[in-house]
C-alpha cells in the first residue's frame, strides 16, 4: 500500500512538445523536474519493445538481479528466467534488474528511439553510447530507494511498458528525508518523525512518457506494474555548473596531494 503522504503531495508539471528555449527557461535553469507526456510514444521502440521481443532476442543473456530492499542480496539467472519471474512472482521484496547497460548488452537498440535535443549530453561527442544508458526492468512492487544521481548529473527516464510512481524532493529537504534513509513509499513515522514535514512532489509515468530528474534532486521510484524503462544521465548547459561544483573539491584535493608529493620528492 502506498503511503497517503505521497498522494497528498502536489504533482510535478506535465508538458507536451516542449521546445529547447522553453525547457531552458522553465525547467533547465530553474532545476525543476517535469513529465514529458508521450515523449517517446512515436518511436519504433513503443511498438517493438515488449516482453516477447526481449525474451526472443536476449533471453540467453545472464543478468544480475537485486532485492529491492538490499542490493547486497542478488542472484544470477538468464534474462528469460527473469522475465518469467517478473510475470509470476508474488514476492513482497521482489528482484529488480538495475543498470542493464545498453552499451554492453544491446547497443543496437539505440536505433529504435530518439530523445528531445535538450536531453542530449555533451559527453555524447566523445563516446558512441553513453556509459550511463541503461534499462531498469522489474515486477510490480519493485522500487529504487531515494537517491541523488551520480556526479550531480541530470537524467531522463522513458517508460515503454508498465507504470512508475515517482517522488521528488529538492535539495533543501535533505534534513526531512534523513539524507535519503527514509522509505517514502512506506515510511516509519517513529524512526523518521521529521519526514511528515518533508515537502516533495510526485508523478505517475505511463508508457511513452519521459521524466526529467534535475541535478541534486532526491528521487525514488516505485513500479506499480511490471515495468520496462530506459534511463540516461547527461551533462549539458542545464547542469554544468552543478557538475563542476560537485567535481571541484575532489579535483582541488588531487592537485594539492600531487603538489605535496612533488614537493617532498624535490626537497
Amino acid at each position: 500500500m502506498i503511503s497517503p503522504h505521497i498522494m497528498a503531495m502536489p504533482s510535478i508539471e506535465t508538458c507536451e512538445r516542449l521546445q529547447n528555449d522553453e525547457f531552458s527557461s522553465r525547467f533547465g535553469r530553474p532545476n525543476i523536474p517535469f513529465l514529458l507526456k508521450n515523449g517517446v510514444a512515436d518511436t519504433p521502440a513503443m511498438q517493438k519493445w515488449d516482453w516477447t521481443y526481449f525474451a526472443d532476442h536476449y533471453g540467453d543473456r545472464i543478468v544480475i538481479v537485486y532485492r529491492t530492499s538490499n542490493r547486497n542480496l542478488y542472484k544470477k539467472m538468464s534474462f528469460r528466467e527473469y522475465l518469467h519471474y517478473i510475470h509470476n512472482t508474488d514476492d513482497a521484496d521482489p528482484l529488480y534488474l538495475l543498470d542493464w547497460f545498453v552499451g554492453k548488452n544491446c547497443s543496437e537498440l539505440t536505433q529504435d528511439y530518439s530523445i528531445p535535443p535538450y536531453f542530449e549530453s555533451w559527453l555524447d561527442k566523445f563516446m558512441p553510447i553513453s556509459k550511463f544508458l541503461a534499462f531498469y526492468i522489474g515486477p510490480k512492487h519493485s522500487a529504487s530507494k531515494l537517491h541523488i544521481d551520480i556526479l550531480s548529473t541530470s537524467a531522463w527516464n522513458a517508460v515503454f511498458r508498465g507504470q512508475k510512481l515517482w517522488v521528488f524532493y529538492p535539495p533543501n529537504q535533505t534534513e526531512f528525508i534523513y539524507n535519503g534513509k527514509v522509505n517514502p513509499f512506506n515510511p516509519d513515522d517513529e524512526k523518521f518523525p521529521l519526514f511528515k514535514q518533508a515537502k516533495g512532489y510526485y508523478a505517475l509515468q505511463n508508457p511513452g512518457d519521459m521524466i526529467y530528474t534535475p541535478s541534486n534532486w532526491w528521487h525514488g521510484v516505485y513500479n506499480t506494474e511490471h515495468t520496462l524503462s530506459l534511463t540516461d544521465n547527461f551533462i549539458n548547459g542545464s547542469n554544468i555548473k552543478q557538475v563542476i561544483s560537485h567535481l571541484l573539491p575532489s579535483t582541488v584535493h588531487l592537485i594539492k596531494r600531487s603538489w605535496a608529493r612533488r614537493h617532498q620528492q624535490y626537497n
